[in-house]
């Protein structure tokens, strides 16, 4: 018999970013962009610019409220309620032909985060869609009794 022990579940919706929210950290974001362009991540083996780390220098004030509602609603979705939660910890990757992302994931990471979320700003149908691999050897990395 096979059993489905730690699946992968993924929240998928689509945002309804008021435009002017979405035009404003754009804007912000091609200008934080153009001033740090030349800054790719050296710990990274991929060829993208991004602020996860440093020079990020955009106000995602008005874009936390969408955030925060989509949270509010998975949460409730799952059934996880009355809980305390912190949006934190936001950066952007801005993508150019010919840049990529390496393969990673946010699980075996130092990081604190349970979830994470990821939203394109602006896409369309010529780029890359996003992947999600099932890494299903986890427990080589962590041992087993």
């Amino acid at each position: 018999m096979i059993e489905h022990l730690f699946p992968t579940q993924i929240w998928k919706s689509s945002l309804n970013i008021k435009s002017s929210v979405k035009d404003d950290i754009l804007e912000s974001i091609e200008k934080n962009y153009q001033k740090h362009k030349s800054y790719l991540n050296p710990h990274w083996p991929c060829n993208v610019h991004s602020t996860i780390f440093e020079n990020n220098e955009v106000d995602y004030r008005n874009i936390v409220p969408y955030f925060k509602n989509e949270y509010e609603k998975f949460s409730k979705h799952i059934n996880l309620n009355n809980h305390t939660y912190d949006i934190s910890n936001i950066w952007y990757n801005y993508y150019l032909a010919g840049n990529n992302q390496e393969y990673h994931d946010h699980v075996a990471s130092k990081r604190t985060s349970i979830y994470s979320m990821v939203y394109f700003l602006k896409i369309n149908d010529e780029h890359p869609k996003i992947t999600f691999y099932n890494y299903t050897n986890y427990h080589v990395l962590f041992g087993s009794n």
